[in-house]
C-alpha cells in the first residue's frame, strides 16, 4: 500500500528564517505481506519513515520522471491517496507589529482520490477529508472515516494482534454516522475517545493494570512492577507501554516484574518481543533454550561458584543494550542475581583508579590452546586459520599464531563509557571475569604451571598492556559488592536490565535452577562511536 504525505523539507539551517513554500510530498509503501502483527508493522513503518525523511529534498515531480508510471488524466501517480497530520500551534505572537490571519482552508474540489487530514485542536483529533465525488458517495466516506475512527481504537487498545484482526464488521461502526458533513469535500469526526483509551493503556497507579515499587526500600533500584487486578497479559501490557519501559529502564537502569505468571518459554519470549523492538538470535556463547526462537540458557558455571560482575559482550564489538532474565525455576537456596548500577559504581570509584580506566580503557588477552578453555576451531566455527584472521579484523581483534596450533588474540575496548541516551558515564566491563587475580587460589596457581608467562587462558590488562594490579581489582569486586541489590528469584519474574547501565551476576546456588535469558537492541561499536559524536544514539 502506497501513501502520498507532505514533508516541511526544511532540513539545513538556513532554510528556517525563509518565508516560502518548500513542502514536498513523499511516498511511503507500507508492506503488509504475511499479516503481519500490528506492532511489529508499525516499528517497520517507524523505520521506513525516517529513511523516506532522509530523502526529502528529491522533488516528488523528478521522481515521477524517473519512474515514468502511465500517465492519466485526473489521476495522480503514487499518490492517489494522501494522509497528513498537521502539528502546528494554534496561535503564533510576534513582537514585529505585523498582524496574522488564518485564512479560510475549505477545498472545494478533489486533487486526489482521497486526502486526510488530522490535527489536534482543544485537546480533540479533528480529521479533514478530502475527496472524489466521482468515485465516492457522501455515504461511503462517512463509513469509511467511522471505520478508521474505530480501527484506532482497536490499535489502542490491543497494538499485537494481526492487521487481518482489525478489519471486521463491527457494530460500533454503525453508531457513528452522526457526524457533522461538509459539502460535498469532507467531514470532521471527534477522536476524543481514542485519546482516553490511550491514557488509560499507561495508567499505572494503584487503580490502574499495575502497580510500582521497590525492591529495596532504600534504593530507587530496581523498579518493582506487579499487577493491580487479576489477569493481566503483561506482554500485551508492555507492548502499550513501551514509553514507560523506555524511561524507567533509562532512569533507574533495571525493572522486576513479579506477578504476571510469565513461567514458560513462550510466555517470556513473547514478553520480551513486546518490551524490546528486535531481539538478538546469533549469540553463540549461550546455548540456546528449546521451545523458543530467541532465547537462550543463562551462563553453564558451576553451582557452587559464583558468577562475577559483568557488562554483557562489553568486551567485544557488538553488545546488547537490554537484557532480559526469566525465572522458570527457583533455587532451593542461593542463585539470586545480584545487580548493580554502573553509574553509582563511577562515582564512588577512588579517583585516581578512574582516571586511569578511562585514559587507557582495557585490552582482553585470549589463549586459544589446545585442552584448556575452548579450542579456536570450536570458538570460531572453523578449520580454515586465513577465515579466522578475516573474523578477527572484522571485529578488531588483533591476533597472532603461536606455536604449532595455538592462537593469541587481545581486543582494546572502553572501561569507562558513557550512555549514547543518557549521557551519563558508567564503568563498563567484564574485568571481574577476565583478570586472573578474580580466579580461585587453586585454579591460578594450576593454571601458573600450566601455562607459560601470559599465557593464562584469559587475562585483562589496561589498553596500553601495562598490567592492572590485583589490589585494583580487589577494590572494584568490593565496590560492586556493596553497591549491588540481589534479585531473589521466584518463579515468574521477569528482569529487564539497561546493559550500559547496569551490571548483573550470580550467586552460587543448591538445587534446581532455570533463568533463561533474551539479549536485544544490539549496538554496534562503530555505531556507538557515531552516536556519541552525533549527539544522539544510532
Amino acid at each position: 500500500i502506497c501513501l502520498c504525505t507532505d514533508s516541511a523539507n526544511r532540513t539545513r539551517p538556513e532554510f528556517e528564517n525563509m518565508v516560502g513554500f518548500f513542502v514536498n510530498q513523499l511516498v511511503i509503501r507500507a508492506n503488509m505481506d504475511r499479516n503481519p502483527r500490528f506492532a511489529d508493522l508499525l516499528a517497520r513503518m517507524r523505520v521506513d519513515v525516517i529513511e523516506a525523511n532522509s530523502n526529502q529534498m528529491i522533488p516528488f515531480d523528478t521522481l515521477v520522471e524517473e519512474l515514468q508510471p502511465a500517465r492519466e488524466s485526473g489521476y495522480v501517480p503514487f499518490g492517489e491517496v494522501m494522509f497528513s497530520f498537521l502539528d502546528l500551534p494554534e496561535s503564533v505572537s510576534l513582537d514585529t507589529g505585523l498582524k496574522i490571519q488564518k485564512l479560510g482552508d475549505e477545498a472545494k474540489t478533489s486533487k486526489r482520490s482521497l486526502s486526510v487530514v488530522y490535527e489536534e485542536q482543544e485537546g480533540r483529533f479533528v480529521g479533514r477529508w478530502n475527496y472524489s465525488s466521482d468515485l465516492f458517495e457522501d455515504a461511503t466516506i462517512e463509513r469509511l472515516a467511522a471505520s478508521f475512527e474505530t480501527l484506532l481504537e482497536e490499535i489502542a487498545i490491543n497494538r499485537t494482534s494481526r492487521i487481518n484482526a482489525y478489519f471486521k464488521t463491527n457494530e460500533k461502526v454503525r453508531g457513528r454516522m452522526k457526524m457533522k458533513r461538509k459539502r460535498n469535500t469532507g467531514i470532521l469526526s471527534n477522536l476524543d475517545e481514542v485519546r482516553k483509551s490511550g491514557r488509560k493503556a499507561v495508567e499505572l497507579s494503584g487503580r490502574g493494570l499495575v502497580t510500582t515499587s521497590y525492591l529495596d526500600s532504600e534504593r530507587s533500584f530496581p523498579v518493582v512492577v506487579e499487577p493491580a487486578a487479576e489477569g493481566v497479559d503483561i506482554a500485551e501490557w508492555a507492548a502499550l507501554n513501551a514509553e514507560f519501559l523506555d524511561r524507567e529502564l533509562l532512569s533507574r537502569g533495571g525493572i522486576l516484574f513479579r506477578g504476571f505468571g510469565v513461567d514458560s518459554v513462550g510466555a517470556f519470549e513473547s514478553f520480551a518481543r513486546r518490551a524490546c523492538s528486535g531481539l538478538y538470535g546469533d549469540y553463540g556463547d549461550l546455548p540456546r533454550e528449546s521451545g523458543g526462537e530467541k532465547v537462550y540458557h543463562s551462563t553453564p558455571y558451576p553451582n557452587d561458584r559464583a558468577i562475577l560482575f559483568h557488562n554483557e559482550s562489553s568486551h567485544m564489538d557488538c553488545w546488547p543494550m537490554r537484557q532480559f532474565f526469566g525465572c522458570l525455576v527457583a533455587a532451593e537456596s542461593g542463585g539470586e542475581t545480584p545487580i548493580v548500577d554502573c553509574r553509582e559504581v563511577y562515582r564512588r570509584l577512588d579517583p585516581a583508579v578512574r582516571e586511569a580506566f578511562e585514559r587507557k580503557g582495557v585490552a582482553y588477552i585470549r589463549n586459544f590452546r589446545k585442552g584448556l578453555d575452548v579450542g579456536w576451531r570450536d570458538f570460531f566455527k572453523t578449520e580454515d586459520r586465513g577465515r579466522v584472521q578475516e573474523m578477527c579484523a572484522a571485529s578488531g581483534i588483533e591476533c597472532e599464531w603461536v606455536g604449532e596450533d595455538d592462537l593469541r588474540t587481545l581486543r582494546r575496548c572502553m572501561a569507562v563509557g558513557e550512555h549514547p541516551k543518557t549521557r551519563e558515564k558508567v564503568f563498563f566491563n567484564q574485568i571481574q571475569l577476565h583478570h586472573v587475580s578474580c580466579l580461585g587460589a587453586e585454579v591460578r596457581s594450576s593454571l601458573a604451571e600450566m601455562c607459560a608467562e601470559g599465557g593464562f587462558p584469559r587475562n585483562v590488562v589496561y589498553g596500553d598492556g601495562s598490567e592492572i594490579d590485583d589490589s585494583v581489582v580487589q577494590e572494584i569486586v568490593e565496590l560492586y559488592y556493596q553497591c549491588c541489590v540481589n534479585v531473589e528469584w521466584r518463579r515468574g519474574d521477569v528482569v529487564a536490565l539497561d546493559n550500559m547501565l547496569v551490571a548483573h551476576g550470580r550467586n552460587a546456588f543448591e538445587g534446581e535452577r532455570k533463568v533463561v535469558v533474551a539479549l536485544g537492541d544490539m549496538m554496534e561499536e562503530r555505531r556507538y562511536e557515531a552516536a556519541l559524536l552525533g549527539g544522539a544514539a544510532g
